[in-house]
């Protein structure tokens, strides 16, 4: 009987189809990756390319805390039910948020608007 032939496993590198530039045929295409990412070093270190959104101090403690709004009881003092990660708060129209400056300014049966100084943000009701 005849042994079978083995080659050695040989490693892939996948291949972007590119078509040269109608205006420079001799550009040459930009190198790319096994994952698809660009290789092309001007893109790879630009510090702007990925900066993250800067948060407004109201926005970060709704972050950190994780506040959202779980419920309302709408009424002659309109109520929100906010879920944080200490546990539930329930506060009244113009209360201010636990340990902070945020005033809860405007509880709709479907949102609530929280302000720190003259900036605001609206927290939409979750959704089950």
């Amino acid at each position: 009987m005849i042994g079978a032939l083995q080659t050695p496993p040989v490693a892939l590198t996948p291949v972007t189809p590119t078509s040269p530039s109608t205006s420079n045929p001799s550009e040459t295409p930009t190198p790319v990756n096994p994952t698809g990412a660009s290789t092309d070093p001007t893109t790879a270190t630009d510090p702007t390319a990925a900066v993250p959104p800067t948060l407004t101090p109201l926005e970060s403690y709704v972050a950190s805390r994780g506040v959202t709004y779980e419920a309302v009881v709408l009424g002659p003092v309109n109520t929100g039910i906010f879920a944080t990660n200490d546990g539930y708060v329930v506060l009244a129209l113009g209360q201010t948020l636990p340990d902070s400056s945020i005033v809860v300014k405007d509880i709709t049966a479907t949102s609530v608007t929280l302000a720190l100084g003259s900036d605001e943000t609206i927290l939409e009701l979750q959704k089950r």
